[in-house]
């Protein structure tokens, strides 16, 4: 069985032998890279920018809530306050070890 410029050889139903594959990597002029990456920056930048808001303002609001009063609130001693701010920042960490795995 010969196939355009490909030979297939099989020496059993599990396995399959290609012999003179030749594979032509994707290629494109300087213009079609720049336009390529100009929307991967547009696409990513803002997602990106957006997080990093986020996360700031999530760790300012910890700081302004132990100020208005949550540790008082709560009854947490200063070390309490500080084992529960220690807790959101390893699952802040793992969410986003998650979220970076399946960017990927």
């Amino acid at each position: 069985m010969s196939q355009t410029s490909t030979e297939v050889h099989q020496k059993d139903p599990t396995t399959l032998e290609l012999e003179n594959i030749s594979i032509n990597p994707l290629q494109w002029t300087a213009e079609e890279e720049k336009k390529l990456v100009r929307k991967i920056d547009l696409y990513f930048l803002p997602c990106i920018w957006l997080m990093y808001l986020l996360s700031y303002v999530n760790k300012t609001n910890i700081g302004i809530a132990k100020i208005a009063g949550m540790q008082d609130d709560l009854r947490l001693t200063n070390n309490g306050y500080s084992v529960a701010l220690g807790n959101h920042g390893y699952g802040e960490t793992l969410s986003n070890a998650i979220g970076n795995t399946h960017l990927s």
